[in-house]
């Protein structure tokens, strides 16, 4: 069975000829580019506790940035590929 992904818009963060990278945990191509405007309505939980709510993408989660997600995730095994551990202390403040 064959799946058709159909991107409506094409944001500036994705770039034609883009390198082909392969995951960081099983080297599979089968990368996929994931990205959604969030038009000032993302939220993010850690632990049942808000991070982010009903707001801007925040840089320091790794998935995007202002009104854009955008991340990468292996297809083979469902690894987010990006740049980990995250640094959290801007919400350090809050006990998890």
């Amino acid at each position: 069975m064959n799946t058709r992904v159909q991107i409506s818009a094409t944001p500036p963060f994705f770039k034609k000829g883009k390198e082909i990278v392969t995951c960081k945990n099983c080297d599979s191509e089968k990368i996929i580019d994931v990205s959604g405007k969030c038009s000032d309505r993302f939220n993010a939980c850690l632990q049942n506790k808000d991070l982010v709510e009903n707001d801007y993408v925040d840089s320091n989660l790794g998935i995007g940035e202002g009104d854009y997600m955008e991340f990468e995730y292996c297809a083979n095994c469902g690894m987010i590929q990006g740049k980990f551990p995250l640094d959290l202390s801007e919400f350090e403040d809050e006990e998890f």
